[in-house]
């Protein structure tokens, strides 16, 4: 989902991935999420065996899940960085060998704008992936409600996650 805006940002800051590049690296961070989380199952299934609490575990899978995105995003900002300085050393190459002093000085001291990109993407990210997260949300049911695979969409996740942990801190609507 937030492909398109990646490569967007990328490219108008100068980053010089191509679309199939992008793609290979969101697809990288999604499975070093994915193996993060999944690494975080048994935390998860030993509270969901010691507890009854629900609110309580939709904090608990919001906050491995949430971890787990962080650790995801780290590596693919480990990975811009590593791209990001590879091309300005290939930009500094290019302009010593034209032996032009002004493109030189230029290259050299060209502000690194992939990381601003990085920075608004995460948002985007962040903000998808936790409504994607509520959309997909039946493998969490209400142990009061009958088992189902699919419920109807009602509210967001930002709506139902500070309730639940406003249910768990005790604090009244």
């Amino acid at each position: 989902m937030t492909l398109p805006s990646l490569y967007v940002f990328s490219a108008l800051t100068g980053c010089r991935l191509s679309f199939a590049a992008v793609l290979r690296l969101l697809v990288a961070t999604v499975v070093v999420n994915l193996a993060v989380a999944a690494s975080l199952g048994p935390i998860l299934a030993f509270f969901t065996l010691s507890t009854t609490s629900y609110p309580f575990m939709i904090v608990l899978n919001v906050g491995l899940l949430g971890a787990a995105g962080f650790v995801a995003l780290g590596f693919l900002l480990k990975v811009l960085r590593q791209l990001s300085d590879a091309a300005r050393r290939d930009a500094i190459a290019d302009a010593e060998d034209e032996g032009d002093p002004a493109t030189l000085a230029r290259a050299k001291a060209e502000p690194d704008s992939t990381y601003a990109m990085f920075y608004i993407w995460v948002i985007i990210y962040g903000l998808v992936g936790a409504q994607m997260g509520w959309l997909l949300r039946p493998f969490i049911g209400h142990p009061s409600a009958p088992f189902t695979w699919f419920r109807a969409r009602t509210g967001n996740f930002f709506g139902a996650f500070f309730h639940h942990l406003s249910e768990l801190l005790g604090v009244n609507d």
